[in-house]
């Protein structure tokens, strides 16, 4: 099987998309967000938006079809372990289950090819931490902020727990990773992307998750790609994050 997936999530499906428009439509235009609210684009005839949405026609076509609106996560980044899929459409999230699996696993990772031969790695923080503006307990939250991001012993252990990469200098986690040379090869030529080029371009809640419904419906026969581009423009006014 060439893919693995798990179309159930319907995250998984919005993140991908997103992950296809960062280097097909807003590396290309950065302000295609800002574009579109002004009426100046759509997603109706924007062909590199049209085929961020079709990728996830060609990944559908090629993974466990039966299975995808079914299966979790754990179970098809299992399914990728065992020699059951080629590839997976994911991000470093997944790296956690690959090596709890099986810690010897051997695996690399690239950029999703776009358009114009010139994908870049995505790079996006996978934890973020907020503040309420309205905490009457400011001092105690920055007080526990200073510690995530001061300690860096504490630090490395969350890394290496979570088998994720540091954005604090002078640590690096010990784990094990297979695809961290792919990564520093990347990182050496310039050759990496950050996802709030897109995220910060049009919004989660309300817009790109209904989005990646209106995929899921399509990819199941429910509807049309055109009717998914569609609901897309319908959804104008919200997508401003």
């Amino acid at each position: 099987t060439p893919f693995a997936s798990h179309m159930v999530d319907t995250w998984s499906i919005g993140n991908v998309t997103m992950q296809f428009a960062i280097n097909d439509v807003f590396a290309k235009n950065p302000t295609w967000g800002d574009d579109f609210r002004a009426g100046k684009v759509n997603f109706i005839d924007s062909p590199e938006y049209k085929k961020a949405y079709e990728y996830n026609k060609l990944i559908y076509d090629n993974t466990w079809t039966d299975e995808t609106f079914s299966l979790q996560q754990t179970d098809c980044d299992a399914r990728l372990v065992q020699g059951k899929a080629a590839m997976k459409v994911s991000g470093s999230w997944s790296i956690q289950n690959f090596l709890d699996i099986d810690e010897d696993f051997d695996f690399g990772i690239f950029p999703f090819p776009n358009q114009t031969g010139d994908a870049k790695l995505i790079f996006e923080p996978n934890m973020c931490y907020m503040k309420s503006a309205t905490t009457e307990h400011s001092d105690a939250v920055d007080k526990v902020f200073d510690v995530i991001t001061g300690d860096k012993e504490l630090a490395l252990e969350i890394y290496n727990y979570t088998k994720t990469s540091s954005m604090l200098k002078d640590v690096s986690p010990t784990f094990k990773n297979p695809s961290q040379k792919d990564i520093d090869e990347y990182a050496s030529k310039g050759m990496i992307i950050d996802a709030n080029l897109g995220n910060s371009q049009l919004q989660w809640g309300g817009f790109q998750e209904e989005n990646a419904k209106d995929i899921a419906a399509w990819l199941q026969g429910q509807a049309t790609l055109e009717d998914a581009l569609k609901a897309s423009d319908s959804r104008r006014e919200n997508s401003k994050p």
